[in-house]
């Protein structure tokens, strides 16, 4: 409420452009019930309106809740005061007086109204003395917030609550059981406080908790008991003890308790003589050594077992006969539950084969029935009935077993015989049949007879009396079989059926005979071969595989075309029938030589491409070479020349020259030659591309500059490297020419009067190019001095060869740019 009231207030005071001009006192106090309160409404100097113009009301925001102007006073023009008597409390609920004046911001005060809060109800409780835990009850509505307050005296000092649950309860641990604890709760509100206070010993407070029962062991006449210790037992479990009380489950009254009140937990508790039988409700309670006793635990449900079922059951046979089958009614007395020693869970109805050990049928009756009728049994069979009563551990014994005699005679033949052929299966036949009309008993197997027709072995064999088809097998493709039946049943083995002649479907084929190949060329080959030697029906076609592509062929030779030269192929041959099956084709026959073509003309090269900017033609092999490549030949021509090269890789490069800028329309054909068996050269077709060439004479020219300027550059730099390095070690300072010290330093190269003289040219040793001998100067006479300046001139001499160099190379530079 205050903050819905405060973000008002702020929203108000953010709308109007005046500022507060009223103000309430005293602001939200808390006051018992009962309580008189004077509120004053004060006006700042602000505001031209006086006491008089203030309006009072209860509710902010609402001119309709005004409040009556005879308990408004007046003080002065700018104070009023609201007479508020004996306020009342209203549960959950606060009251608002509010003062404001017309077209101006409102302010209120909010009235607390409660009561001082009263002494909680405090008790505490222990389950294994260890742990304790407090529960206090909520006071009476104070219509103010109380807040609660768990302490416990422990060494002298109060201490809070360690675990708080909720609002009224706190988990708390007895340090030192046997040693009680104070324990206060404390409650206060703004009005006031109460408290509680006891004193817990939780060693002789504890009380367990309702035990369980965890596991019943029966037996016929007792009940061996397990408890289930409670989870928080902790180091006190050895001093819990055990109690158990028992009765039958219709009789919740009559509880009988356990005699032995020292049972422990670990201990299993044996009640004793008991009814075989019975249900019995049990409860456990347990208690810490001489506290006081848990309420009773949960009932447990758990029952006796039963006794060993005695005597036998008396019963009676009565058969009624039909063609082929009886309906035999079982009769007996009910038997008496006393002697089962349990309850009567019913009666089991036994219908033994002839030797007594093997049961044909076996029915389950209730304990309520005393009859029953087992439908249906064979004319034909020996037969055993047996009664016996059971309960829900056993049976009783069986009496004598009563015999049902057999009524057999030899069985007539199968009612009806099919033998068809195999479409999928070339060795074996299809037999189906129906039983006979007259079994004249119980048909115990059927018999299968068969030979190849017309003098062939006569075979046989035995199927059980549950078959009425059979697939026999391991028969000869493509033959005729006789094949009859009998039926067999206890007295014996009834006559023959009539005898159905049939013929196997056609098998697959055997191997063919002396397969070769012959007639071989680049690009073919024959194949011959004889038929093989166990056909197994009429022979459809061949199939040929050559290197896994097939063929099919009527007649026993064939010749394959369109073949590739200098090939190695595998060649297979087989035979395949008229049958249906997937398998109609036998193996296959091999010739005895590995068959390889001649070597043929080779295919057109592949991936033809002429790169202009290297001027290179490029190709790739034929995709089909047809044998090892001997060379290409490469023919190209332009408006101006048409010329043919042989050309042993896959690619020629050009040497295109242009005296004019000019387009140069290129044909280029590229064919790839082979050479066979026979040294001769088989040339293929030609790939063929055409393409144009754009000749630019100006850039040949700079280009060409471009190569010159380079070789010139490496050369000086070569040369000064060597003389630098290696000169001077082999050879005499080479004196400047004459026309090179002038232009290194013409103040120290006066102009020479005599010419200067070379010596002849001579070889260099380990070199078989001739380099001229160093030189001297001829000076004269007026050039004398100059000899005398020695290092100078030698030092100025070197300074000049290097920026010469320099020089030189920044000229080139120059001209390569």
């Amino acid at each position: 409420m205050n903050i819905i009231y405060i973000l008002a207030s702020l929203l108000i005071q953010a709308y109007h452009s005046n500022a507060r001009a009223v103000t309430t006192s005293p602001m939200d106090p808390t006051l018992p019930a009962g309580s008189d309160l004077n509120i004053t409404c004060t006006l700042d100097n602000s505001t031209t309106y006086t006491s008089r113009d203030i309006i009072w009301t209860t509710s902010y925001g609402k001119d309709t809740d005004r409040i009556d102007p005879s308990q408004i006073d007046i003080i002065s023009d700018l104070e009023a005061m609201l007479r508020l008597q004996n306020l009342a409390m209203v549960n959950d609920k606060d009251d608002e007086y509010h003062c404001y004046l017309p077209n101006s911001l409102w302010h209120g005060t909010v009235l607390h109204i409660g009561t001082a809060p009263t002494k909680p109800t405090l008790n505490c409780f222990s389950t294994n003395i260890i742990d304790y835990w407090c529960e206090w009850s909520e006071i009476e509505f104070t219509n103010l917030k109380d807040t609660y307050t768990f302490e416990y005296k422990y060494q002298n000092s109060w201490r809070t609550c360690p675990e708080k649950v909720g609002e009224f309860r706190c988990n708390n641990s007895a340090n030192n059981p046997g040693i009680p604890h104070r324990i206060r709760v404390t409650v206060t509100n703004k009005l006031g406080k109460a408290s509680t206070q006891i004193n817990f010993d939780s060693y002789t407070a504890a009380i367990p908790r309702m035990p369980s029962i965890k596991k019943v062991e029966p037996t016929n006449t007792t009940l061996r008991i397990t408890v289930q210790l409670q989870p928080d037992a902790g180091r006190y479990k050895n001093s819990l003890r055990y109690q158990i009380r028992y009765c039958k489950n219709d009789t919740n009254e009559n509880w009988k308790e356990d005699s032995d009140d020292d049972n422990r937990y670990n201990q299993p508790i044996t009640i004793i003589k008991l009814e075989p039988y019975t249900r019995y409700n049990l409860q456990a309670r347990s208690q810490f050594q001489y506290n006081d006793w848990s309420d009773w635990g949960p009932t447990y449900s758990a029952q006796t077992l039963e006794g060993e079922p005695e005597g036998h059951v008396d019963f009676n046979i009565t058969a009624t006969n039909y063609t082929f089958t009886r309906d035999i009614l079982v009769q007996w007395k009910k038997f008496s539950e006393d002697e089962l020693n349990g309850k009567l869970q019913g009666y089991q109805v036994t219908l033994w084969q002839s030797d007594c050990q093997t049961i044909s049928e076996q029915h389950n009756v209730s304990n309520f029935s005393v009859n029953m009728t087992i439908h249906d049994i064979s004319m034909f069979d020996e037969f055993y009935i047996s009664v016996v009563a059971y309960s829900s551990i056993g049976s009783t014994e069986a009496a004598e077993k009563k015999q049902i005699i057999d009524h057999s005679d030899v069985p007539g033949n199968v009612s009806t015989l099919s033998v068809q052929s195999e479409e999928m299966n070339a060795t074996v036949l299809s037999i189906t049949w129906t039983p006979p009309e007259k079994p004249n008993g119980v048909i115990t197997k059927y018999n299968i007879y068969y030979q190849e027709y017309p003098n062939g072995y006569v075979d046989g064999l035995s199927l059980n009396s549950e078959q009425q088809s059979y697939k026999l097998g391991n028969l000869k493709p493509f033959s005729e079989y006789k094949v009859w039946m009998t039926v067999s049943n206890n007295a014996g083995e009834g006559p023959s059926s009539v005898h159905v002649t049939k013929k196997t479907s056609q098998g697959t084929p055997g191997v063919p005979q002396n397969v070769i190949i012959s007639n071989i060329t680049d690009s073919s080959l024959t194949i011959v071969w004889d038929e093989p030697n166990e056909i197994n029906g009429n022979i459809k076609h061949y199939k040929i595989k050559l290197n896994g592509t097939l063929y099919f062929e009527t007649t026993q030779s064939v010749m394959l075309e369109n073949l590739l030269g200098d090939t190695v192929y595998i060649v297979s041959v087989s035979a395949c029938s008229e049958s249906l099956a997937d398998y109609a084709c036998g193996q296959e026959a091999f010739p005895k030589d590995t068959t390889k073509t001649l070597i043929g003309v080779p295919g057109p090269p592949q991936d033809l491409t002429f790169l202009k900017d290297t001027t290179q033609l490029q190709w790739s092999e034929p995709k089909h070479p047809n044998g090892p490549i001997d060379h290409y030949v490469v023919t190209y021509n332009n408006q101006y020349i048409n010329e043919t090269e042989k050309v042993m890789t896959t690619s020629l490069t050009l040497l295109i020259s242009c005296d004019v800028t000019e387009i140069l329309h290129y044909k280029f054909l590229v064919r790839a030659v082979n050479k066979d068996e026979y040294d001769s050269r088989r040339s293929g077709p030609a790939s063929e591309i055409y393409d144009n060439f754009e000749c630019d004479p100006d850039s040949s020219i700079a280009t060409l500059i471009l190569i010159l300027g380079f070789i010139s550059l490496t050369f000086v730099l070569v040369a000064y490297i060597y003389r630098s390095k290696y000169h001077d070690k082999y050879f005499k300072k080479w004196p400047e020419p004459k026309i090179l010290q002038i232009v290194i330093d013409p103040e120290l190269s006066p102009p020479p009067r005599e010419k200067e003289i070379f010596d002849d040219l001579k070889k260099r040793p380990n070199s078989k190019t001739s380099i001229r001998e160093p030189y001297t100067k001829i000076v004269t006479d007026e050039n004398q001095n100059l000899e005398t300046k020695g290092t100078q001139e030698e030092c100025s001499s070197t300074k000049a060869q290097q920026a010469l160099i320099k020089d030189s190379m920044i000229c080139l530079l120059l001209c390569l740019v």
